[in-house]
């Protein structure tokens, strides 16, 4: 079955592109096998993890490590069960295997103190202002065409943190899905920052509460030549208060991958991600949930008051937007597609109704076709459509 489908995405695509030309036509062709055997494992995925207990390395013996892993995965869904890590409240890193326990505190060895816990927890922070969210529009995606690269519809807020395009979404929801193209160093990502500026390519999602609070969830790509697997990656990240505590999981090669962020339960978020994994370039699933702390804090699973975004960023340590770093070039850009929304796995949506804007203007390109669809630029110095 598998096979077949393959062969029909492959033979619909050439079918479709068959007047344009051979090079074209084979990058489109790669793209969307790329892509479906994504969703194929995500398929297989599914069915495999529906049990709970059974996925719980039978070296684990500790009973409360135990039930509250099964309590995390029965809120996961059962396509991101294969690899999870659960950060605590008190800062406990739990998982489904020993072994990812073992990746996660060699990777952030730098935020893990002497009891083998983040010295930081995920705590929410509060925004400044929330009075310009950028343009809203109404969209159909059955309808919409690409513009083409254009600046952003409105200008973001200035948070001194680097240039970035948001999109947000009206309030009452708690799950945004999306398959998006991550860059490739030197082609797609290209980071020279300042001693201070410390330039870093982000791809994220997250959520704001009525108070203002925010949570971000995604990957940054570690761009750094070295010696681990997480080098010249894309590598997951749950931010809150404090972004340069945040810890990272599950690395990625560039390339197709598909995002998840949801509130399964009141102050519970999971980001899910599915891709080619860098460590040993096979297909999987890496899911973290956390525990959110933080005073006054209203992250709700149905979504009331909650407002979602996407973002693309290249963030700064100290603001220099002359720096001269890229996220996303004309030939690989950051590609954001089948944006979907909703509060439950079979209520998921196509949005038609956001808010859109770019930080500085000159510092953002956006080849629009609707709120599902988007290729996006970004670059610590002025960029000409």
């Amino acid at each position: 079955m598998k096979s077949v489908r393959l062969l029909y995405v492959a033979l619909l695509i050439i079918s479709i592109i068959g007047a344009n030309s051979s090079a074209l036509a084979s990058s489109n062709l790669s793209d969307e096998l790329e892509k479906e055997k994504i969703y194929d494992h995500m398929r297989q995925a599914e069915n495999k993890f529906k049990d709970l207990t059974s996925h719980i390395d039978p070296r684990i013996q500790d009973k409360n490590h135990i039930q509250k892993m099964t309590e995390i995965l029965s809120l996961v869904d059962p396509s991101g069960r294969e690899n999870v890590i659960f950060l605590d409240a008190d800062g406990s890193i739990l998982s489904n295997k020993i072994e990812l326990i073992e990746e996660f505190k060699e990777q952030n060895a730098n935020l893990i103190d002497e009891k083998g816990k983040l010295k930081q927890p995920i705590t929410t922070k509060a925004l400044t202002s929330l009075s310009d969210q950028g343009t809203g529009l109404l969209t159909s995606s059955n309808t919409s065409s690409w513009t083409g690269w254009k600046y952003p519809e409105a200008a973001c807020p200035s948070v001194k943190t680097g240039p970035y395009r948001k999109v947000t979404t009206q309030q009452g929801y708690s799950r945004m899905q999306a398959t998006i193209k991550l860059p490739t160093k030197n082609q797609g990502i290209i980071m020279t920052p300042t001693a201070s500026s410390e330039d870093k390519g982000y791809v994220y999602m997250g959520a704001t509460d009525k108070r203002n609070n925010q949570i971000d969830a995604g990957v940054a790509f570690n761009y750094g030549a070295g010696p681990y697997y997480w080098n010249e990656a894309w590598d997951m990240f749950i931010a809150g208060a404090d972004p340069g505590s945040s810890p990272g999981f599950g690395t990625f090669k560039p390339g197709w991958a598909v995002m998840k962020f949801y509130i399964p339960e009141d102050n519970k978020i999971v980001l899910e991600v599915t891709g080619t994994n860098k460590k040993n370039n096979e297909l999987a699933t890496f899911t973290v949930a956390a525990n959110v702390t933080g005073w006054l804090k209203d992250f709700n699973a149905n979504g009331s008051q909650v407002t979602l975004k996407r973002v693309t960023s290249i963030a700064q340590e100290k603001e220099d937007l002359t720096t001269g770093s890229i996220l996303g070039s004309s030939s690989d850009p950051v590609k954001w597609e089948s944006v979907k929304i909703g509060t439950s796995t079979s209520n998921m949506i196509y949005p038609t109704i956001g808010y859109f804007c770019g930080y500085q203007v000159s510092n953002v390109l956006v080849n629009f076709k609707d709120h599902s669809y988007e290729d996006v630029r970004i670059k610590t110095g002025t960029l000409s459509p």
